[in-house]
């Protein structure tokens, strides 16, 4: 099992009225590190017409165990967790810069 780790920033645009990241925001963050395990896969969006393959994402839950806050800094993870037919399940954390545990999330 290959985990893929990213650091991201987040701006103002990501927080809500109590300058906490959003669920929207925190999804954006899902998808791009989908995205990016998907390039080191060779099936990113550069790798479509040679494989004619591409992912979608349809269906997440989230738990969130503690809001990060505007001006932490994010690392977030991702592995797959199996395969049934054509369906994988993969599994996401984010944690703030002190790498505790603020978001867990498994589709």
């Amino acid at each position: 099992m290959a985990i893929i780790e990213h650091d991201f920033d987040f701006s103002i645009r990501d927080i809500d009225n109590k300058t906490e990241l959003t669920n929207r925001a925190m999804l954006g963050f899902f998808e791009d590190i989908g995205g990016y395990h998907s390039d080191i896969a060779g099936y990113g969006l550069k790798d479509i017409e040679k494989t004619h393959l591409s992912w979608v994402l349809l269906h997440w839950k989230i738990k969130v165990l503690k809001r990060i806050k505007y001006g932490d800094s994010i690392h977030v993870k991702t592995w797959s967790r199996g395969a049934v037919r054509a369906c994988c399940y993969r599994d996401y954390e984010i944690y703030n810069g002190k790498r505790r545990t603020m978001h867990y999330c498994y589709f």
